[in-house]
Parts: C-alpha cells; structure tokens; sequence
C-alpha cells in the first residue's frame, strides 16, 4: 500500500525545518573558523538531533572539565600559532 502524499502543511513544515537545519550549518561553519569550539559542539549536537543521529554513550562523552581543558589547549595552541 503506498503512503498518502504529504499534506501542504507538512509539506511546508519540512520546508521549514529544512532552512533551520541549513541556517545551523552555516552557523557551524562560522563558529568553527571563528574557534568557537564550545558553542559549535553544542550546535553540533543540535544538528546532530535533528538529523537522528544517535547520540554518544556515556562513557564517550566529555566532562564539562575535560572540555573545558580540550578548549583551553586548542586557543593556546591557536594563540602560539598566530604568534609564529
């Protein structure tokens, strides 16, 4: 049995997730070249909900101090190479 097409409105509710889900990305993007590590992982995991992608194990997952100190040693890293 084929399924019934999609309503206008849930055609036009896709839509519209569509242009968040790519207004996302492009945020990403600026996040990352702007080395806003923090809040790109949060937008990541954002787009990551959205997508259905599963999410990390427990077990995989930082721990607010071991992100903190993942961040702090990549501005210092970014820092000592702009000072090259």
């Amino acid at each position: 049995m084929d399924a019934s097409p999609a309503s206008s409105g849930e055609t036009a509710a896709m839509e519209t997730t569509d242009t968040a889900i790519s207004l996302m990305e492009r945020a990403l993007a600026l996040l990352d070249r702007d080395a806003q590590g923090k809040i790109a992982c949060h937008l990541q995991n954002a787009l990551d909900v959205a997508r259905n992608v599963s999410s990390v194990d427990a077990g995989e997952q930082l721990s607010p101090e071991e992100e903190t100190a993942f961040f702090e040693r990549m501005e210092a890293s970014r820092a000592g190479a702009s000072r090259a």
